[in-house]
């Protein structure tokens, strides 16, 4: 009896250590599973930003070296996503590779030429076509015209109508 009062307290500290580790632990995995819950969400979004990034300039004008290694972290970025065991540390590595990739895109607007403004080609080209309108025009009082078929000349004015209503 004097053996089992000696070894009741070693036992309740033991039980009550074990009771201890055990709420431990479980709070350890819950603040693991926010974190990985976090990672996933932080991953899904910049994997948003990169699908709308791909119909920009930056990826569109982008070498194709530069659209391969950011097409290749995406896919990357899926596929870590998608994994059963994934964890906060391969979450993360690739939500970092694929926001290196998408800096690096290097796509540029092309600067314009030197030269006519897109105002200034527009009144050539219109000028031009006027030029071919009133040409055309003019065949009317040629014997070509007058003494063509009906279906050539009909052809001929809805070509001529479809030149003047641009």
């Amino acid at each position: 009896a004097k053996n089992k009062e000696a070894i009741a307290p070693i036992v309740t500290a033991a039980e009550n250590k074990a009771k201890e580790n055990k709420a431990a632990k479980a709070k350890e995995a819950e603040e693991a599973k926010k974190q990985l819950d976090a990672a996933k969400k932080s991953l899904t979004e910049k994997i948003e930003e990169a699908k709308k990034a791909m119909k920009t300039v930056k990826y569109t004008k982008a070498t194709d070296e530069k659209k391969a290694a950011f097409d290749k972290a995406l896919t990357d970025a899926d596929e870590a996503l998608k994994k059963e065991d994934a964890t906060e540390d391969s979450l993360k590595e690739a939500e970092n590779k694929l926001v290196d990739a998408q800096k690096a895109l290097d796509g540029k607007e092309e600067e314009p030429t030197p030269g006519e403004t897109p105002e200034e080609k527009i009144a050539k080209a219109k000028k031009a076509l006027k030029a071919k309108i009133d040409a055309a025009t003019a065949v009317k009082d040629t014997d070509k015209y007058k003494n063509a078929t009906k279906t050539n000349k009909d052809a001929f004015d809805n070509a001529l109508e479809a030149a003047e209503a641009e």
